[in-house]
């Protein structure tokens, strides 16, 4: 498609990546010396190696390729795979080179809030493509809004996907006694709910809520062991507002009722 030029922003393609379960697709070792180049990845796990390190990208995360940098990536055939790309060149970011997106100390894989927003944008961008007005608004203001959200990552540099998800962990190891909800989770790390949501479970194989769940069992079996606190006591000591339920979440996640388990599990041995 030829080049559509504003003052700030030159556009140059922009569609939707998708990748079959069991299919393998790869995008060798390349650059693009005056473009740059952004994915959202909707679903799926994909590998890339900018500038001889590697990061993962889960759903919700945006990769951005400054002009210059050496990119490849690999796809993860293990579930289907979704993402949206834009190549632009020219002034895109306030401060910065042409044709780059974020400084050379941010990390190229990120994970936003706007992440919705920006995607609902350039689902707009791919439809206009042929109507350069409207065109030129929707890339003004997918820029606009990219930058807002990178000011404070740049302030303080987005860990890794790996690191989002131990974190996650961490706090919900600290904090299961309390009201966790997908909510309250997801804005204390600054993410999409939806995306962490689904980055959690393909991570660690369990959703956010199981994970609390887990814990909270833990919990409750070491103090059924080593404490005469009563069930409501241990219910309300591992975050639940009613024994009944307790009683009923413990059944299903051990197989067996806590009055039970305490008394099977300190039961002298013949």
């Amino acid at each position: 498609m030829e080049n559509i030029m504003n003052p700030l922003q030159t556009y140059h393609t922009a569609g939707h990546i998708f990748a079959a379960m069991g299919q393998i697709y790869t995008k060798p070792l390349h650059q693009h010396a005056d473009a740059c180049e952004m994915l959202l990845v909707a679903s799926g796990t994909g590998i890339f190696t900018i500038n001889g390190k590697s990061y993962r990208a889960g759903p919700g995360s945006i990769v951005l390729c400054n002009a210059g940098d050496w990119q490849e990536a690999r796809v993860d055939p293990r579930s289907p795979f979704q993402a949206l790309y834009l190549s632009c060149s020219g002034t895109l970011a306030e401060g910065l080179p042409i044709s780059h997106v974020r400084n050379q100390q941010l990390a190229p894989v990120q994970f936003l809030r706007v992440f919705s927003e920006l995607q609902s944008l350039l689902e707009r961008i791919i439809q206009q493509q042929q109507d350069r007005t409207m065109l030129r608004h929707l890339l003004a203001l997918f820029f606009c809004t990219l930058e807002r959200a990178l000011a404070p990552a740049a302030a303080n540099e987005t860990p890794d996907i790996d690191q989002v998800i131990r974190k996650a962990q961490h706090y919900i190891e600290e904090n299961h006694s309390r009201d966790i909800t997908l909510e309250n989770l997801s804005m204390e790390l600054g993410l999409n709910k939806y995306a962490f949501a689904r980055l959690f479970k393909e991570l660690t194989g369990v959703s956010p809520i199981q994970y609390v769940i887990q814990c909270r069992m833990q919990t409750a079996q070491h103090l059924l062991l080593t404490t005469a606190g009563t069930i409501p006591e241990i219910a309300a000591q591992t975050g639940y507002k009613s024994a009944t339920h307790f009683q009923q979440a413990f059944k299903k996640a051990v197989g067996t009722s806590p009055g039970v388990f305490r008394r099977e599990s300190t039961a002298p041995r013949p």
